[in-house]
């Protein structure tokens, strides 16, 4: 089986499936639940909202035409 490739690093959920999908490996109902409960402390929230910035920064820099990029990025400068 060849690896999975990654889109880019900033929408990991919606990125893991895609590239599952890319590599056309079937998606298959397993009945286990995935919580996350966020970031209760509000110093890694403070880190997690460094590190988007960063993320989509570069994302932006790389792709500028990339319209999620742009997307991201001014939603994360704005609501974070």
């Amino acid at each position: 089986m060849e690896p999975i490739h990654f889109f880019n690093l900033f929408l990991a959920g919606l990125q893991i499936a895609l590239s599952i999908v890319d590599a056309k490996i079937p998606i298959l109902t397993s009945g286990i639940n995935i919580y996350h409960d966020g970031y209760a402390d509000p110093e890694e929230l403070r880190l997690k909202r460094l590190r988007n910035r960063k993320i989509t920064s570069n994302w932006l820099r790389e792709e500028p035409d990339n319209p999620w990029a742009k997307y991201w990025y001014n939603f994360i400068r704005e609501y974070q």
